[in-house]
């Protein structure tokens, strides 16, 4: 009886929770976690994190914010604010407290502007960090009588505020090039948005050449140049943009590329310039894990935020599972491959991209440097990737599946599971694949292996399981539970034998 061969070299689909058994691509996954896809299609192992800070924020506070305070004259300082203090974070792994007045537990939210660190948080005046000291900022009260924001944006040389608990509905900017300027005969303003619809602003976030206002259900943007009544040749003016989608969280805005991404309630949306000038559209970027944000916990969307990863090209989004009011779980969107993957074990209060490295602050005080390492702070990752079912083309035809090749990398001593499961059932035949390093010493400690950065030479291999079982359609699952233990898939080939039609 003759030999059939079948190989699978791409894996760039991602999870696809949207799909039934039977439909997914050949290149989508049933189910993954601590995975990530390569460009190239292969399965790798997710790098995991370690503290960066020595010692926590006194009393273990939770992190609720920070940020990369960045001067003209070249001076970087990683602010993090956590329980009434802010703080520094040193390069050598201390916290430097410069402020210990903000209201316990309050998410802070940060801009630059004139080299000075603008601060706010709804509860607090906004504040000013020069680098030296924390005050409040001048002139709040020319322009407002009562409450604070709590959001602040950049934009158009001036400082724009919002969610004043007490005024939800209000969007101000300041004068022209002054952030302590907020007298409106010089230029200073506010304007209600939609005051009449019962929504609060829920984030405010430049986009090109417009200021986008989000509410909890619907979206407004900001045009213009200059402040109403002022003459100019532009004068600020809101136009609508969706009046049934908004944003639930404020961190979960970013802009990547000629996207502007956000939270909603039921789906990650984003923002697109169209062809036609000036117009914008919506469009849902989650439909394929959308089972995972019907299970968001919706009491708690205010922790949910988002980093961007520019140089693996991937949106992280932060959110708590339904049994949680922390963030507890990581939906990685790859915008490139247009592909999810998801991650579990990394609990975070708030997160900040800085000089190439993603970092998260926790619900106890540390600050953490993720994708880095072999192991969660120690603890093991538990990861996993299920193939699709595999029919060969013909479903009715009872296939012996004679051997599997395995193409892979190592990156070491590591154990690899294989389980084979045959005609949609729940559970199968593990076997046991270990990649053994021989002449090579040993590498855990140096770095993460998902970079070029390893002190010995990574070797693609192939290793063989014999012997599989015999079914109509197949399906594999990869796992491995371990600390420091890698595994890189390249893709696999597979032998069979048609054994006739069956029943």
């Amino acid at each position: 009886m003759s030999n059939h061969y079948i190989s699978f070299s791409d894996a760039s689909g991602g999870l696809n929770l949207g799909a039934t058994e039977r439909s997914l691509q050949t290149n989508e996954a049933l189910d993954l976690m601590n995975v990530e896809i390569t460009k190239d299609g292969g399965i790798l192992k997710c790098n995991g994190y370690v503290q960066s800070n020595l010692e926590s924020i006194p009393d273990g506070a939770r992190i609720t914010g920070m940020y990369h305070y960045v001067q003209s004259n070249g001076m970087e300082k990683t602010i993090v604010t956590a329980g009434s203090g802010l703080y520094v974070l040193e390069s050598n792994g201390q916290f430097t407290n410069y402020y210990q007045e903000l209201a316990e537990e309050s998410s802070c939210f940060f801009a630059t502007f004139n080299d000075l660190c603008i601060i706010t948080n709804g509860i607090n005046p906004p504040l000013k960090f020069d680098g030296t000291t924390v005050t409040p900022l001048a002139n709040w009260g020319d322009i407002e009588t009562s409450g604070y924001p709590a959001l602040v944006e950049v934009w158009k040389n001036r400082i724009w505020f919002s969610a004043n608990p007490i005024k939800p509905y209000r969007v101000y900017w300041s004068e022209p090039g002054n952030p302590e300027g907020w007298d409106t005969t010089h230029g200073a303003g506010a304007v209600d948005v939609n005051l009449n619809d019962g929504q609060r602003v829920t984030g405010i976030k430049s986009y090109f050449d417009a200021l986008t206002i989000y509410k909890e259900r619907s979206i407004h943007q900001l045009i213009g140049d200059s402040p109403p009544g002022s003459n100019g040749p532009n004068e600020f003016r809101i136009r609508p943009v969706s009046t049934d989608i908004g944003c639930v969280s404020p961190g979960t805005i970013v802009n990547v590329e000629n996207r502007q991404y956000f939270l909603a309630e039921d789906r990650l949306a984003s923002l697109e310039t169209t062809y036609a000038f000036g117009d914008i559209q919506t469009t849902n970027e989650s439909r394929k894990i959308q089972p995972l944000l019907d299970r968001v916990n919706r009491g708690a969307y205010q922790e949910t935020f988002i980093l961007h990863y520019p140089s693996k090209s991937q949106i992280w989004l932060f959110y708590p599972d339904t049994i949680s009011s922390q963030n507890n779980r990581v939906a990685i969107y790859d915008y490139t491959l247009n592909a999810w993957i998801q991650r579990n074990g990394i609990h975070a209060s708030k997160g900040l991209f800085v000089n190439g490295i993603p970092y998260t602050g926790s619900y106890d005080g540390n600050v953490h440097r993720q994708d880095f390492g072999g192991h969660y702070n120690g603890a093991p990752i538990s990861a996993v990737y299920k193939t699709p079912w595999y029919s060969f083309g013909n479903y009715q035809v009872l296939k012996r599946i004679r051997s599997i090749d395995l193409t892979v990398m190592q990156y070491g001593n590591w154990n690899l599971n294989l389980e084979t499961l045959f005609d949609y059932e729940t559970s199968g035949q593990t076997f046991q694949i270990n990649q053994a390093q021989s002449e090579h010493a040993p590498l855990w400690g140096v770095a993460h292996w998902n970079q070029a950065n390893w002190t010995a030479l990574n070797l693609k291999q192939v290793r063989q399981v014999s012997e599989i079982g015999m079914g109509k359609a197949l399906q594999f699952a990869f796992s491995n539970n371990e600390a420091n233990q890698p595994f890189h898939i390249l893709g696999w080939d597979v032998t069979y034998q048609l054994r006739g039609l069956r029943g």
